[in-house]
């Protein structure tokens, strides 16, 4: 990856210049200083003559250097201060690198609010528990915890009744939100549908502030009052510079499918499926996904999102006339295979095994189709999560077949789906894989829950 990480990069400029993705075009350009540092990279001067060359510029790391500690930051003026410490964060919002440290953060807020111990409990079990999942969203944002306060203190103890579904949440921290605007909570809900569809085809959800301002509900919502502007970039959006990107992706996501259900004019075919099926690697139980640099750009975090949102408010349908559709289509397809289902899943996915110097299992790298990132997002089934379950003897017994193993630098990759059938059941490598697919099968037969 390192080795032709410019070349990519190149690679990509080249294609968003060529589709005329200019936001997206900027925000690597700006980006690329840092992710060259990160993979410890030089940022020559001809690398920087063959980016102007593609997109009539380069971008030039300011000369202040931040360390992020707050004796650093001091010695700065406050302006300096906040534009640096946004333009980091903004930075790893647009790369996706969030930093998992966050809920460390999110912590410190829970206890700052002092919250009852009652709805302290409740919130402490959606951070650590993601239940329910909105609330662990919502509390992403600081700006989460001020609304929830706010609706605590005029209802003490109210966060289990609250929290009972979706809507009712959705409903109580958006009136919440706009409580000294009771009379723009529609036109406020159609900014985050009108801006949702500016950037759904986007890999990251990011627009321009200059087209933002020229969004019909936009213009709508802000000229009816002032103060309609500062409560919008105060909790549902961030602003720095000339780039806009959500605070609380979940809450504007909520608004489009609201009117997805209600007017049922999204093709949610053509936005859940990207026509590629990506590459995972896992390691060290983070898992990270590759698409060919000129496949159309997914978020995924947002197709997560849009599933689970579209379960909560519309589930028997979009269950019946998409998930199952699709899990069913899945299954089908697998038990075509003449060598049986298990051996082709392994054969269509290339899975494969990484162990480090010390013979230690460490990752692993599989192709995932759609059906299995909808089996992970409702906890049918995580394929992700096989790797574990190998035995010791099983590694061993993999790793002395020479002819499926490949050296990458001090790593040995094990490429599964090329061994032997025997090798394969005598490893319980066929068994994890029929389990996988029996979860599947389960769920598509109706032992799950609707809940």
């Amino acid at each position: 990856m390192k080795r032709y990480l410019k070349q990519i990069l190149l690679d990509t400029l080249a294609e968003y210049r060529y589709r005329e993705f200019w936001v997206a075009q900027d925000v690597l350009v700006d980006s690329i200083p840092y992710i060259l540092k990160d993979y410890g990279l030089y940022y020559t001067r001809k690398f920087k003559e063959q980016i102007e060359e593609i997109t009539g510029r380069y971008y030039e790391e300011p000369l202040i250097k931040i360390k992020g500690d707050y004796e650093e930051l001091r010695r700065l003026s406050p302006e300096e201060s906040e534009y640096f410490r946004a333009k980091a964060e903004g930075r790893e919002r647009l790369l996706g690198l969030f930093d998992q440290e966050i809920w460390s953060d999110v912590e410190i807020e829970l206890k700052r609010y002092r919250f009852t111990e009652e709805d302290e409990g409740l919130l402490h079990a959606a951070i650590e528990e993601g239940t329910p999942w909105y609330v662990r969203e919502f509390l992403q944002d600081p700006g989460g915890f001020e609304i929830l306060k706010r609706i605590e203190e005029k209802e003490k103890d109210c966060f289990q009744r609250i929290f009972e579904s979706l809507d009712e949440f959705m409903a109580t921290v958006w009136l919440e939100m706009w409580e000294t605007l009771p009379g723009l909570i529609g036109a406020a809900a159609a900014v985050c549908v009108d801006y949702a569809a500016e950037v759904m085809w986007m890999s990251n959800p990011v627009l321009s502030f200059k087209k933002m301002k020229d969004m019909v509900s936009y213009r709508k919502l802000t000229g009816e009052n002032e103060r309609a502007e500062e409560i919008l970039f105060r909790y549902l959006f961030r602003r720095q510079g000339t780039w806009v990107w959500p605070r609380q992706d979940s809450v504007i996501l909520y608004w489009l499918c609201r009117q997805v259900k209600y007017e049922g004019e999204f093709d949610w075919e053509c936005f859940l499926e990207s026509g590629w099926t990506p590459l995972i690697r896992t390691a060290d139980g983070e898992k990270e996904k590759y698409l060919p640099v000129f496949a159309r750009p997914v978020n995924e975090d947002w197709i997560r999102l849009i599933c689970l949102i579209m379960n909560e408010i519309d589930h028997e349908d979009f269950q019946q006339h998409y998930v199952l559709p699709k899990l069913c289509d899945f299954l089908r397809e697998m038990e075509a295979k003449e060598e049986g289902r298990a051996y082709g899943l392994l054969e269509a996915l290339r899975w494969e095994l990484r162990v480090n110097s010390r013979k230690d299992l460490c990752g692993a790298s599989f192709f995932m189709m759609r059906p299995m990132t909808l089996a992970e997002i409702f906890e049918i089934a995580d394929f992700g999560e096989l790797e574990t379950l190998i035995s010791d003897e099983a590694l061993q017994k993999l790793q002395q077949c020479r002819d499926i193993c490949r050296e990458e630098e001090k790593d040995i990759w094990i490429e599964v789906y090329k061994a032997e059938r025997e090798v394969l059941e005598q490893t319980g490598v066929l068994e994890l894989l029929e389990d996988y697919l029996a979860k599947i099968e389960r769920y598509v037969r109706g032992e799950r829950s609707f809940a």
